[in-house]
């Protein structure tokens, strides 16, 4: 290994972005000066601040409705809040194998409390197919579909918009896991007929950690998952009517939030382009696949323009994790492991898990060199 300390380089960007955008640090630091919304003249001022954050989450997701853009503490608590929130005992939910945790569990617990939840797969190019969701759709009664845009393990952008329209001629409403897209390639909620949509504010969009939005469409009408102060209607025992207030119980992250409002500022006027990252990651792909013993995923990939910027592999001879281990000591960072998908591996063959790759949008041809000789180093002392 390299005895020289070298510039650390975050290649685990699926998981959060390796550096917020510009204007978010000062906004986080402003939000803590400010007040809470609507209360008193000041609180006002938070007030409108929030709803022209709304107003830009919604125009850059194609919602026509910022009411309805509700602040959460980031894809977790959004994809709860629209599971719990929307799904009734007693309904069948359909899903898929290359789904995250932050829905696997939620739907989890929903089984127990008598949700039947089906699982459509995926297919060798990583994506779940349209035929195998209409055959579920005549087979079975179907409520809901719970659908992530991209998959965290191979990037793959799966056909939400086709299987969108697909559901609704079902009668079947639409929940949306827009992890791994939002903020990287355009959102149109109203467009592609989704009900709800879980963003998280520090992956695509380059905002702060423990922030998030959920888009619910005027369709449905989450029950809240937390009771409590909302700063208004406050006569009532129970939580009130209107958006956002319904959904938004308790003492708002003001500095969180305001950061997130950095960070769509931000991307609205930077959007995402993904030809220079891709034509690097599809270079690096080919070496790994001429490398013995090496896998990479899916197995049959689509073309790189149909991927977000992640490149998953197993080596049969060494451990995910001892490969990340030699990369971390190289100054890489990288993620190995299930991914928080044990289906997706699972159904690969690989119940241990895998090493993502992950680089940021502006990676370097000198970055990209760096890695492929530190994997080349690693293969050769680790076999």
């Amino acid at each position: 290994m390299s005895s020289t300390p070298l510039t650390a380089l975050n290649w685990n960007h699926a998981a959060t972005c390796g550096e917020p955008a510009p204007a978010v640090a000062a906004a986080l630091s402003e939000g803590l000066q400010w007040p809470q919304p609507g209360r008193g003249p000041f609180g006002v001022q938070t007030q409108k601040r929030f709803e022209e954050i709304r107003r830009v989450g919604a125009k850059i997701h194609g919602f026509s409705h910022p009411e309805r853009v509700i602040f959460t503490s980031g894809l977790t608590a959004s994809m709860n809040l629209a599971l719990q929130g929307c799904i009734q005992p007693g309904q069948t939910v359909l899903t898929t194998r290359l789904e995250h945790n932050s829905v696997l569990r939620p739907l989890e617990f929903l089984r127990q409390q008598d949700v039947i939840i089906l699982e459509a797969p995926f297919d060798d190019s990583g994506r779940v197919s349209i035929q195998d969701l209409e055959a579920f759709f005549k087979d079975y009664s179907i409520d809901w579909l719970v659908l992530t845009w991209a998959s965290n393990v191979f990037g793959t952008v799966q056909p939400l918009a086709e299987a969108t329209a697909l559901a609704r001629t079902h009668g079947v409403r639409v929940i949306a896991d827009l992890a791994q897209g939002a903020g990287l390639m355009p959102v149109e909620f109203d467009n592609w007929g989704l009900s709800l949509a879980g963003i998280p504010g520090h992956k695509g969009l380059c905002g702060p950690t423990g922030t998030g939005l959920l888009l619910v469409g005027k369709d449905v009408d989450p029950s809240p998952l937390i009771h409590g102060g909302t700063g208004s209607q406050g006569h009532l025992r129970t939580m009130p009517p209107t958006y956002p207030e319904k959904l938004e119980a308790g003492t708002p992250n003001i500095p969180g939030i305001f950061g997130l409002g950095a960070a769509l500022d931000w991307r609205q006027e930077h959007p995402a382009d993904l030809t220079s990252i891709r034509a690097h990651l599809a270079k690096l792909d080919t070496w790994l696949q001429e490398q013995p013993k090496l896998h990479s995923f899916p197995k049959t990939p689509p073309p790189w323009n149909e991927r977000l910027p992640i490149l998953s592999f197993v080596h049969d001879a060494i451990p995910a994790h001892l490969l990340e281990a030699w990369l971390e000591q190289e100054g890489i960072q990288t993620r190995s492991g299930l991914l928080c998908s044990a289906s997706s591996c699972k159904d690969l063959g690989i119940p241990s898990g895998l090493l993502r790759l992950s680089p940021p949008l502006d990676a370097s041809t000198e970055d990209f060199v760096r890695v492929q000789k530190s994997l080349e180093s690693a293969f050769a002392a680790l076999q």
